[in-house]
């Protein structure tokens, strides 16, 4: 393989695109275009599948962002500067993302004449009520150019993504909207969001690449699910959710026997084990969460609060509050830390800390439906009604409801308003000994 790169066509502060050729001399007649998933990444460099590809013939265009933006700030100079340079250079150009990455490769598909994309678990959006998995991100984004205007897209989209959960509801989003697109879609059972590792765990994710490029996508590669260990993660999942809890944990077990160390395996073995009520197994659990050496700061922090709350439920209250006190004071801005801090509180029954804590997660500008829930529930064991029905309205309204969610707070908005009109006329400590 020769690789004269990097060559960088565009550059800010946020975002990059650079080719990496495969001659020196000329470009090849066909070129890729791959984007980055979410995650922090050093600029300028390759995305995951450059060199399979270099080594193939193609050169590739490598999109990259480091603040997890979908590649908003690419629009519109970046892929106006992109879509001249394969016009002048380049036959045909392909499309190649995971994630946030497919969600870009499919965004700007039509701005760049994209012959076609391959996509895993492409989210179709990021804001709505439905899927919150990205709502932290989209509360930050700029956005610039959003799917729905990307539509008119008239090439292949090639889509794997997993039928079981979140993912099956934003593929059926490309279905209804992209209608002059031809795809070709691959469910794929118990492979995650991130399908990606399934298929690399299974040691085809070269191959995949390959096949896409030669024009060979129609067909899936056939995995060894019994090794597997991004299915087994998931499956036990699935488990889990159906209460089949001992199975769940026997699968678990399985995929940490096959020697994997990361912490979204060990908060899974701690999450089956919680609902098993074994707590010892499941601070055990959590505490390797927090430990795993392929933790980021924000994962990491995100078991921390995780193990301080499974402190409190095992009854070490002073010990989940140590931890999450530690961990406020290296995050003072963290809104969950408060967050757990207040239910930490509430079930130690420190009430004034509890609500101390739940007003500075709203101040940090926390405006979700389960936040103001938790607000309703710490005024009303402080007995303070009136303040338990203002927050249970918020809780109605709260953007990032799903109907379930809203019919739910409505019915408790309703119990608490009729509470309150019983309470009329009643003395504070009367109010508070019903209130409990």
């Amino acid at each position: 393989m020769h690789d004269f790169g990097p060559e960088v066509v565009f550059s800010t502060n946020n975002s990059s695109i650079t080719r990496f050729r495969v001659n020196e001399d000329q470009t090849s007649k066909h070129c890729f275009v791959l984007f980055s998933a979410l995650g922090l990444f050093d600029l300028r460099s390759k995305v995951g599948g450059t060199d399979a590809l270099l080594e193939a013939g193609f050169d590739v265009f490598s999109v990259q962002t480091n603040n997890n933006d979908f590649h908003q700030s690419l629009y519109p100079e970046g892929i106006v500067i992109l879509d001249e340079i394969i016009k002048k250079d380049y036959d045909l150009a392909y499309g190649y993302g995971s994630s946030m990455g497919a969600f870009a490769a499919i965004l700007y598909a039509s701005k760049l004449n994209l012959a076609r994309v391959l996509a895993f678990n492409p989210p179709f959006t990021v804001g709505e009520a439905f899927d919150q998995r990205w709502l932290e991100y989209d509360r930050k984004v700029e956005w610039r150019y959003k799917m729905m205007e990307a539509r008119d897209y008239g090439g292949i989209l090639v889509i794997y993504y997993d039928p079981c959960g979140l993912d099956a509801k934003q593929f059926a989003l490309f279905e209804k909207h992209f209608k002059s697109a031809e795809i070709v879609a691959h469910p794929v059972r118990y492979s995650s969001h991130m399908i990606l590792f399934y298929f690399r765990d299974a040691g085809r994710l070269k191959s995949m690449l390959l096949d896409f490029a030669k024009g060979n996508y129609r067909e899936q590669p056939r995995v060894d699910r019994r090794t597997n260990i991004t299915y087994l993660r998931e499956l036990s999942l699935h488990l889990m959710r159906r209460n089949k809890l001992v199975s769940a944990k026997s699968i678990i077990k399985r995929v940490l026997a096959f020697g994997d160390q990361s912490n979204m395996t060990y908060r899974r073995a701690s999450n089956i084990c919680a609902k098993l009520n074994e707590f010892e197994e499941a601070l055990t659990y959590a505490q390797m969460a927090v430990d795993a050496q392929d933790n980021t700061n924000e994962s990491r922090e995100r078991h921390l609060e995780y193990l301080a709350e499974m402190k409190s439920r095992k009854g070490d209250g002073e010990g989940a509050r140590r931890i999450i006190d530690d961990l406020i004071v290296s995050s003072s801005h963290r809104a969950s830390a408060y967050r757990a801090k207040a239910r930490i509180c509430l079930t130690s029954g420190l009430l004034e800390e509890a609500k101390e804590a739940i007003l500075q997660v709203i101040e940090l500008g926390d405006a979700s439906h389960s936040t103001f829930a938790l607000a309703r529930n710490v005024f009303l064991r402080l007995g303070s009604l009136d303040e338990a029905v203002v927050y249970a309205r918020k809780a109605i309204f709260a953007e990032d409801n799903s109907e379930t969610s809203q019919k739910n707070h409505m019915q408790q908005y309703d119990l608490l308003v009729k509470k309150q009109k019983r309470a009329r006329g009643k003395s504070p400590s009367e109010m508070q000994h019903e209130n409990g």
